[in-house]
């Protein structure tokens, strides 16, 4: 009785595969944000890269980054973040 419940399980997880193309396959969304304004393009990516040197320029190693929030306000040309849900600043788009 064992054999055929392991069967139709293995069955299963076969039929899974070529049905679903590969059932143990995670896919990631890719995402890209762009802000446009007065001529100007922020890329989503650039804006938490230059987040990302503020924190390592300060001595913290970049593991220790668990949370970064950034706000971007175009008419002040700044970018505000919040790193680990405490620590604040800001920086110029300019």
């Amino acid at each position: 009785m064992k054999i055929g419940i392991n069967i139709a399980f293995l069955f299963s997880l076969v039929y899974d595969y070529f049905v679903y193309d590969n059932i143990w396959e995670v896919k990631i969304l890719k995402q890209t944000f762009y802000l446009e304004f007065y001529g100007k393009q922020l890329d989503q990516a650039e804006l938490v890269k230059a987040a990302k040197a503020i924190w390592t320029k300060s001595g913290k190693k970049a593991s220790e980054l668990t949370s970064l929030k950034l706000y971007v306000k175009p008419e002040e040309n700044m970018v505000y973040y919040v790193f680990n849900e405490d620590e604040t600043g800001s920086f110029s788009i300019d």
